[in-house]
């Protein structure tokens, strides 16, 4: 469990007063970048490091002496029971988020088979997620003192790794998790040309027909006679005798 008591007496230990209490906490505050990319590095499975030999994971945690700085003593001691269930936050992150994608990424396709391209997709927003991850993880890490103090922080090598393939894998699966049929129905369908009504020889009437006949609709002005089928028009008729 997180020891917050142990923060309490850190600070009790060392014995700064108000003063100095706040300018040890300013400093903390200073490397909450560091830790939020420590956190992240824990969350993805490889965790950090307080020192040479230790480890501070999700799995486990193994921790020699540490520095006595406040924050250090939240740190969690021995195995956690559901330290794994961490791991399900990049796991799922991932997926949600190419889920959510995966309508824009096909319409982009522009008709193109999508199995392969969404394969690539997802594997490629592991390959780039994991790479951010293990670039953040390298500026976090690094020596904070002599002897044991020369490695603190996140392996950004195995960082990479890890987030690579968490995210890789779910991403992947969140792209296939939406029926193509759902994306495909917003294609608009090909036709071979020209409707024609069923039956009738006549085309669907155009968009200069359809507004011709509201104007003449909102003027009061009848429509033109239609002949009935097999009979010449009007003007076609015969004129009459003299």
């Amino acid at each position: 469990a997180l020891n917050y008591a142990d923060v309490v007496r850190l600070y009790e230990s060392l014995h700064t007063e108000v003063l100095g209490g706040i300018a040890l906490t300013l400093a903390q505050l200073a490397f909450v970048p560091n830790f939020v990319i420590w956190v992240a590095s824990w969350l993805v499975g490889p965790g950090f490091a307080i020192g040479t030999g230790s480890a501070v994971g999700p799995f486990t945690t193994q921790l020699g002496p540490v520095p006595a700085i406040p924050v250090f003593g939240a740190l969690p001691e021995g195995d956690l029971a559901y330290g794994v269930i961490g791991i399900l936050v990049p796991v799922v992150s991932g997926f949600l988020v190419a889920a959510l994608a995966r309508r824009g990424i096909v319409r982009g396709l522009r008709g193109a088979s999508p199995a392969g391209w969404l394969v690539a997709t997802g594997l490629g927003m592991g390959v780039v997620g994991g790479a951010l991850l293990g670039a953040l993880a390298a500026f976090s890490a690094g020596s904070a003192g002599p002897g044991r103090l020369v490695d603190v922080g996140p392996d950004p090598l195995w960082v990479a790794l890890w987030a690579a393939l968490e995210i890789g894998l779910a991403a992947t699966l969140g792209l296939f998790a939406v029926r193509l049929s759902a994306d495909d129905a917003d294609r608009p369908a090909s036709t071979g040309g020209t409707t024609h009504e069923t039956g009738r020889g006549t085309a669907n009437p155009s968009l200069a027909e359809k507004l011709l006949g509201r104007f003449r609709g909102g003027h009061g002005l009848a429509e033109p006679a239609q002949a009935p089928a097999g009979e010449p028009a009007e003007s076609e008729q015969a004129p009459a005798p003299r």
